[in-house]
C-alpha cells in the first residue's frame, strides 16, 4: 500500500525505531531522523487523512 500511495517503485516502512536507551522514538525524533537521511516522513494520521480524501 505504501508504494501505491507514494507513487514510487520502492518504499519502506519503519516499524520499531528506538533510541540508544531502548525507548521507542516518538514522532519528533522520527521526523528528525528522516530529515537527517533525506527521507520522506508521514504519520498514521497522514495516512488516515489520505484514505478519507482518496480512493485507492
Amino acid at each position: 500500500m505504501c508504494s501505491r500511495i507514494s507513487a514510487v517503485e520502492r518504499s519502506i516502512t519503519a516499524r520499531a525505531c528506538v533510541e540508544e536507551d531502548a525507548t521507542m522514538m516518538r514522532t519528533k525524533e522520527l521526523s528528525k531522523l528522516a530529515e537527517r537521511f533525506n527521507m520522506k516522513f508521514i504519520t498514521i494520521k497522514d495516512l488516515q487523512n489520505y484514505r478519507k480524501d482518496n480512493t485507492i
